[in-house]
């Protein structure tokens, strides 16, 4: 566990040093390349073979990770679906050992702002702008500590 924390605290620290008002994994910033650290970015195919157990468990620390929406975005003028789509993996890599996962995940979502919205007649909601909340986190190895990316923070997108 104690390494565990130890990675997560130097990987959200890099991410935080890289740059303090949007700080990034990618390589191309000094702090990544010093530190050799890298993404490599799974197929759908890929993430097909992993084991069914390991998916299972990236798609409960998405839905975790969602689950605080509520007191964020949704504070706004959004509705979104409980159900968290899985849209991305990636592996993290310092130098060349695997330090953490890079989960990117999403759900169906209304913005509110246009249009009269009456949460007691679901029917309403088709007049409204239809898009997604999307969002990223990092999945420690050992499959239990999660954290958002504060590069991806949740975002609503139109279709």
């Amino acid at each position: 566990m104690f390494k565990t924390l130890f990675v997560f605290s130097f990987l959200m620290g890099s991410l935080a040093l890289a740059n303090p008002e949007r700080p990034t994994l990618e390589c191309r910033t000094s702090l990544c390349l010093e530190h050799n650290m890298n993404r490599k970015t799974l197929t759908e195919s890929e993430m097909a073979e992993l084991p069914s157990s390991f998916r299972e468990t990236v798609q409960l620390k998405a839905q975790e990770l969602a689950s605080i929406w509520a007191d964020t975005i949704l504070e706004g003028d959004f509705y979104a679906e409980d159900f968290v789509r899985i849209d991305g993996l990636e592996y993290v890599y310092n130098q060349n050992d695997l330090i953490a996962y890079r989960i990117t995940y999403s759900s169906k979502a209304w913005d509110l702002s246009n249009c009269q919205f009456d949460p007691e007649d679901m029917e309403t909601l088709s007049d409204c702008e239809v898009g997604r909340i999307s969002e990223a986190g990092f999945l420690a190895l050992d499959q239990k500590l999660v954290e958002r990316d504060p590069s991806a923070r949740a975002t609503f997108k139109s279709k």
